[in-house]
């Protein structure tokens, strides 16, 4: 008869931000990521027209890469919830962990042949994981 040992508090509290970041590695080194197709709601012309208008281009804002590394933000949040240290350094901290690992896969896609390292999607990743850590409430 076997002993089943529950998983410690750290094993379950990082299992999902190490599974999002293998996830995004192998979506960034290995494989092609897989499409996702954002619906357009009524009157989005209206609204990019307004968007250009004003001067502000988000063309280089690659949707994927954004919800990818928010997802990334989050998770690391959740494990890191119960550190003792204030929100602002928290949020300094996991911002700091997402748009270095997303830097460190933008280079290590310079050497993968069909991979092509971009300054917006490091920048894409960036304001994915710094709108949900904003919008969790992290400050």
């Amino acid at each position: 008869m076997s002993l089943r040992l529950p998983l410690s508090p750290a094993v379950r509290r990082w299992t999902l931000p190490v599974l999002v970041a293998a996830l995004i590695c192998y979506w960034s080194i290995v494989a092609p990521p897989p499409s996702i197709v954002f619906a357009t709601p009524p009157g989005a012309d209206a609204i990019t027209s307004a968007t250009v208008a004003s001067g502000l281009d988000l063309s280089w804002l690659d949707r994927r890469h954004g919800l990818a590394y928010a997802s990334l933000a989050l998770a690391l949040r959740r494990a890191l919830a119960d550190r003792g240290t204030s929100p602002w350094r928290t949020g300094l901290l996991i911002l700091g962990i997402t748009v270095g690992y997303g830097t460190l896969l933008e280079i290590g896609q310079l050497f993968r042949p069909g991979r092509v390292a971009s300054l917006a999607d490091a920048a894409s990743n960036a304001v994915g994981a710094g709108i949900a850590l904003v919008l969790s409430g992290s400050e």
